[in-house]
């Protein structure tokens, strides 16, 4: 029994021995800074850091796909982010846009920079191995001047789907046709837009069969928010 009271004793000593000598203190983790940021269908990764002796851990987290007015208003302000387009099951392209820039490879058939020099837009294009620089009226490359900016204030009309983990809008017109469109929010970022535009489309979500000829069906994933960089090589004007 002594022999077992001992051999208890010495485990515990050990025990208290790695502790202090790992850190010596209760750790005091920080709020976590997201190193992978989750998604609606997959788990994100946050790093915490101890105040007092800067030791790291990482834990998994479940995306808040809950939004608010002001996050939902900011999503279409948004002015560095690479867009990757679906029309009607067939992929189309990507735009890049950053600081102004904007990056565009649609069907490989097309790519051309747009930039802001002096005060006026150009498209700027590849010809016989140099860049030349069309100027285009006044436009604003964010998210909201590359989609339909009247979502913008369309907060207060949005239904939230449990279902999809999503936010729909839906708008019902006897001269235009009828639209509906679903966007999605993980930790109040936007990363997917999913729209289809035709006849009775109020039933319509993201899932529902792309085939019909009654309607457009787009899909639109929007990833690298912040951190996008486009840069434009060197042009002559065409004017």
């Amino acid at each position: 029994m002594k022999r077992i009271i001992t051999l208890i004793a010495l485990c515990v000593c050990l025990c208290l021995c790695v502790l202090l000598s790992s850190c010596g203190h209760e750790h005091t983790w920080d709020e976590g800074e997201i190193v992978v940021r989750a998604t609606n269908t997959k788990a994100g990764t946050k790093k915490f850091t101890c105040s007092k002796c800067e030791e790291t851990k990482e834990e998994k987290y479940n995306a808040v796909t809950t939004i608010t007015e002001e996050q939902w208003k900011n999503a279409w302000k948004i002015d560095n982010f690479t867009m990757s387009m679906n029309l009607n099951g067939e992929d189309v392209g990507v735009i890049k846009v950053s600081g102004g820039n904007g990056y565009m490879d649609v069907e490989d058939t097309m790519t051309a920079y747009l930039t802001k020099k002096d005060g006026v837009f150009y498209a700027v294009t590849s010809m016989a191995g140099k860049y030349y620089g069309t100027p285009m009226k006044e436009m604003e490359l964010t998210l909201a001047g590359m989609t339909d900016s009247s979502y913008e204030n369309a907060y207060d009309k949005l239904v939230y789907d449990e279902d999809i983990k999503a936010y729909a809008y839906c708008s019902l017109s006897m001269f235009e046709p009828d639209e509906k469109t679903y966007f999605y929010f993980a930790d109040g970022v936007l990363e997917r837009v999913v729209s289809f535009e035709g006849d009775n489309v109020s039933q319509m979500k993201p899932n529902s069969p792309s085939t019909s000829n009654n309607y457009i069906y787009s899909d639109v994933i929007i990833t690298d928010v912040g951190t996008t960089a486009v840069e434009v090589p060197e042009f002559k004007t065409t004017d």
